[in-house]
């Protein structure tokens, strides 16, 4: 009981942790494009995530089992697509890659870029989105804290799509908030 207790305040810290190296990540952008520095903290926040999130989905495991293994393994998916943006723009800055370069790329190499960015690319907002629309329906958790990783959700393609920065930092508030309202409950132990 005692390892579990430990382990659920790890992965509190461990959401609170992420959520807001990806808010300081957006703070790392040159024009449309995430710099090396950017890049770096959204790599090295995956395994926090992912360790957090996991949290999140054990503790529903009992009450929702279905949604929880699939709406893990899609978040999972949405966890490569970061490190798969955080690694494009450290490779675009170490190596002076442009956006022109970039769409060239794009045309040269259409099936690898489509596998690797858009496809699951989308992953992430749509574990959020599902997240957030069972714990409102099944009254899991505040109706605010559901709410708001429901509004966060459907916001962050368009922001990152149109690469608007008061978009993104609009989005990655409305993610902040719920998770580390989540995080700091899950390591006071509150159910």
């Amino acid at each position: 009981m005692r390892h579990q207790t430990i382990k659920q305040k790890w992965q509190g810290m461990s959401l609170i942790i992420s959520a807001t190296a990806m808010v300081a990540a957006t703070f790392f952008m040159r024009g449309q494009e995430f710099t090396a520095t950017g890049g770096i903290i959204m790599i090295l926040t995956v395994p926090f995530s992912i360790f957090g999130f996991n949290g999140i989905f054990e503790k529903f495991s009992k009450m929702m089992p279905a949604y929880v293994h699939w709406g893990f393994l899609l978040y999972l998916f949405g966890a490569v697509a970061t490190v798969n943006f955080g690694m494009r723009g450290v490779f675009n800055e170490l190596f002076g890659i442009t956006i022109p370069d970039l769409e060239i790329a794009t045309r040269q190499h259409p099936a690898i870029f489509t596998l690797v960015f858009f496809a699951i690319g989308p992953a992430f907002p749509l574990s959020i989105l599902l997240l957030g629309i069972n714990l409102y329906r099944k009254k899991l958790s505040r109706r605010w804290i559901a709410l708001l990783l429901i509004l966060g959700a459907i916001s962050f393609p368009p922001s990152r799509v149109s690469r608007v920065e008061v978009l993104m930092h609009l989005c990655d508030l409305l993610l902040f908030i719920p998770m580390v309202a989540i995080g700091l409950k899950m390591i006071k132990n509150k159910e």
